[in-house]
């Protein structure tokens, strides 16, 4: 009997364990699309609109399998600092942007 409850209580440690790194690479690759995603976004920007600064990143949803951002966006017309349209972006944890 003794020898059956140990079995059991080192497949669960076994399991927490693997469960616990699955978790870790899995959070890793997914703020790793983020960052990837706002570089993305931010030299997209920068070729695509000539006098449009990219403002506050706000994170609309986010959890260990994707999420999605929406940056308010404004253009600078002689001087005039002037609120432009908000550019929405959704990444994964596989990459996909």
């Amino acid at each position: 009997m003794k020898t059956g409850t140990k079995k059991i209580w080192m497949t669960l440690a076994t399991l927490a364990v693997l469960c616990g790194i699955a978790f870790v690479v899995l959070l890793k690759s997914v703020t790793s699309s983020a960052v990837q995603l706002d570089e993305d976004v931010l030299n997209q920007s920068i070729v695509n609109s000539p006098n449009v600064k990219l403002g506050n990143q706000v994170k609309i949803s986010a959890d260990l399998f994707g999420g999605k951002f929406m940056y308010k966006q404004m253009k600078d017309v002689d001087g005039y600092i002037i609120p432009w349209s908000d550019v929405y972006a959704s990444y994964t944890n596989s990459g996909d942007n």
